[in-house]
């Protein structure tokens, strides 16, 4: 069996777990990234959902507005029929 010095052992264990790490901080930063892009997409939705509901909801307070409206008229077409 060949003697390694303990030192040459040390310098790889600590080069492999350096690359390890280094490896590890670039799977982070790329888990950063995708994160931020999910957040700014999720961002984008939510004020298209907010954007929506004042729609919808401008659209049911004219509906209902016509519909008040309408009910008067279909009165006053009644009462002319039945007089």
């Amino acid at each position: 069996m060949r003697f390694v010095p303990t030192s040459f052992v040390l310098q790889q264990a600590y080069a492999a777990k350096e690359e390890e790490a280094n490896e590890l901080e670039k799977d982070r930063e790329k888990i950063r990234a995708k994160a931020l892009k999910y957040k700014e997409a999720n961002d984008a939705l939510q004020e298209a959902v907010k954007e929506h509901q004042r729609v919808h909801e401008e659209v049911q307070a004219k509906l209902k507005a016509e519909t008040k409206a309408n009910s008067g008229r279909h009165t006053a077409k009644l009462v002319q029929w039945t007089t």
